[in-house]
């Protein structure tokens, strides 16, 4: 099994992005963390992607989590 990190960066910015901010709503609910700075382009995104799921249900977020995650498997296992 390959590491978390080699299957997630084959995938693209958007889906990393919304694979992030499920996992992020799931466990923890709303984002009430301050904005990074512009510097921080990279926890910008990452902020601005939770920050628009603000509301959603976190039972729903982690079992879409859940999904994205086996779907990045599924993709991987079927490539070897």
């Amino acid at each position: 099994m390959k590491a978390r990190k080699d299957l997630v960066d084959k995938e693209s910015k958007d889906d990393r992005l919304k694979l992030y901010s499920a996992g992020r709503q799931g466990k923890f609910g709303d984002n009430n963390d301050p904005k990074p700075g512009m510097f921080d382009i990279v926890g910008k995104l990452k902020w601005e992607a939770w920050n628009k799921r603000k509301g959603e249900d976190q039972e729903a977020c982690k079992l879409e989590f859940v999904t994205r995650s086996k779907a990045i498997l599924a993709k991987d296992t079927k490539k070897q």
